[in-house]
């Protein structure tokens, strides 16, 4: 939705020059907060923290709806991303906590639903209110609204069972999982070497943060997390790189395909959007799988990931819809056969104290992942000329390229998934 409207934003606001930071604000505002989503139910309860989280939600959106320059809509965009991020990963906190192992899978499935269908719904909401007498900040009020009534419905919805005196935030650890974010954020603005120098240090500093945080009395991750010996680790390991393989189809399948398939916008995004269509079909179809499915299936949906990926940019290049929707497909089906079995396979690895903070960390690895994936990609297809203009020779350039390190992450991703599988849970 934030994707349709924010040409408009620009326009009003004339902050055209910080489209980007529209969308990493929030994404690191997201990353903190699903980080420390599991400490938060552990302090406040489920119910309550959800309730906080909705609130956080609707303040960040009403301060977006009511900017009058593009730093304060940029600041209601990292309010929001805190509120959203803390959303996203009690949800994970509530599957974990309310439901048994045989069940999870489906629960997981059902949250594809729910992301699929947003998938969907997203841009033509955002087109509808573009288009109508509220503009862009009439969509922005909208779902401040809607958070209101999420954080209203919240404590009934997941119970208001009291949180526990615990350990403070572990800031430090917080601080510096934000720190190796942004530096990998801003990748796409250098040039060449000094572009992989910054990738390269990101991904550094998120392996020194889980060294790091692994060995703090306070932690917001599982301590397994950075242990490749044990399964956990190889599952967050595979869930990062996968996500980082799938960004370059999130992020450059649709202006690729309007500028040489000649489709609108809202055409190359239900394009686009067809991952998110098989991958719902298919989470549901494996959702009762057992533990021996799961140990083949896993595996096999990060070979569809990495094969979608490394084929993107060729099936982009044709210039016609299909071969890309076809893409879309194979991608939609790794994700949809393994993300909610790798969920599960996980959580039963980890012990019972470990279930909240397990949990709410496979929303914030992902994101990390989307992160990483993105600027990969952003570097490469700056590298093909996409930041200097947008010509069909330069659309078919950056297909190709921005495939390559996209392709880099789905190697990466089978070998964790292998590993994940081989191991018994």
């Amino acid at each position: 939705m934030t994707a349709t409207v924010m040409p408009d934003v620009g326009r009003d606001l004339g902050g055209l020059r910080y489209f980007s930071l529209a969308f990493s604000g929030f994404m690191v505002g997201s990353v903190a907060a699903s980080a420390s989503a599991g400490w938060l139910a552990e302090r406040l309860g489920l119910g309550r923290a959800a309730a906080a989280a909705g609130v956080i939600l609707a303040l960040g959106c009403g301060v977006s709806a009511a900017s009058g320059g593009p730093e304060a809509f940029l600041a209601g965009r990292f309010i929001q991303g805190l509120g959203a991020g803390w959303a996203a990963g009690l949800a994970m906190v509530a599957v974990a906590l309310h439901f048994p192992d045989s069940q999870r899978a489906r629960v997981y499935a059902a949250v594809a639903a729910v992301w699929g269908v947003a998938t969907l719904l997203g841009p033509l909401v955002g087109g509808l209110f573009a288009a109508g007498p509220g503009g862009w900040r009439g969509v922005f009020w909208f779902f401040c609204v809607q958070a209101g009534v999420f954080a209203v419905a919240a404590p009934r919805l997941m119970g208001s069972r009291p949180g526990q005196a615990g350990s403070n935030l572990p800031w430090r650890s917080l601080m510096a999982l934000c720190g190796a974010l942004c530096v990998i954020l801003s990748a796409p603005s250098f040039q060449g070497p000094a572009a992989v120098g910054a990738l390269v240090l990101g991904a550094m500093g998120l392996a020194a943060t889980a060294r790091f945080d692994a060995r703090s009395a306070t932690r917001l991750t599982p301590v397994v997390l950075a242990d490749l010996h044990r399964p956990p680790g190889n599952g967050y390991l595979a869930m990062l790189a996968l996500t980082a393989a799938g960004m370059g189809l999130a992020i450059y399948a649709a202006p690729v395909l309007q500028s040489l398939a000649g489709l609108t916008a809202l055409q190359a995004g239900y394009v686009v959007a067809v991952q998110a269509l098989v991958w719902t079909g298919c989470a549901f179809a494996v959702g009762g799988a057992s533990e021996r499915a799961e140990r083949l299936l896993i595996p096999l949906g990060a070979v569809l990931i990495a094969a979608a990926a490394a084929g993107l940019g060729p099936a982009l290049g044709t210039g016609e819809a299909w071969p890309a929707a076809a893409a879309a497909a194979v991608m939609g089906a790794g994700f949809g056969i393994s993300s909610s079995l790798m969920n599960r396979r996980v959580l039963r690895s980890l012990g019972a104290g470990d279930l909240a903070t397990g949990s709410s960390a496979f929303i914030a690895v992902r994101q990390v992942g989307g992160a990483f994936g993105a600027s990969a990609a952003g570097v490469a297809a700056n590298t093909a000329g996409f930041a200097v203009g947008f010509s069909p020779e330069i659309a078919v350039e950056t297909a190709l390229w921005t495939a390559a390190p996209c392709a880099v992450f789905g190697l990466l991703g089978i070998y964790a998934a292998l590993r994940l599988s081989r191991r018994r849970a």
